[in-house]
């Protein structure tokens, strides 16, 4: 009898384990919530054209990043904004510092301190790629995220 029920303890204690390791390997297979909060807001960040308005399709995306920071506490964020060369220099160095700015304003508007956010915008001065297609001009009009925690590690969402 104190076999079987040996076996039985074994057996339980077998399942329990595999089931603790597959939430493990699942946990370690996704990406931190702030990682992919800041992800899916560079994916998701869209503007009126050659404005600095932000579509409303955009405020879920911000709104999670300000919760997220928020909640964070003493996170600073970078945001950098960047055109394609579609316009002259100047307009497009002042459309992407007014896009940068823009995001920061919205972040603010939900609580998130002024004093931790840095907008900036670098114009049509940092391609990813060259600006020779509609599709290319697409990649270079972004805005990118820094966030640097209190011990000074980053999480960022650039391409």
């Amino acid at each position: 009898m104190a076999t079987s029920t040996t076996k039985k303890v074994l057996i339980g204690v077998g399942i329990i384990g595999l089931i603790g390791l597959g939430v493990w390997l699942y946990r370690r297979s996704r990406k931190p919530k702030e990682e992919q909060t800041l992800k899916d807001v560079f994916d998701n960040l869209t503007f009126e054209t050659g404005k600095d308005v932000i579509k409303s399709e955009s405020y879920p995306y911000l709104d999670e990043l300000a919760d997220v920071l928020t909640k964070a506490k003493n996170w600073k964020i970078s945001i950098t904004g960047h055109t394609d060369d579609v316009g002259s220099d100047k307009f497009n160095l002042d459309l992407s510092k007014r896009r940068a700015n823009a995001v920061k304003n919205y972040l603010v508007s939900k609580q998130v301190p002024e004093a931790l956010i840095i907008a900036d915008g670098k114009g049509e001065s940092m391609p990813l790629v060259a600006n020779d297609t509609p599709e290319n001009r697409a990649k270079n009009r972004r805005v990118e995220f820094i966030i640097t925690k209190p011990d000074k590690t980053t999480i960022e969402a650039t391409k």
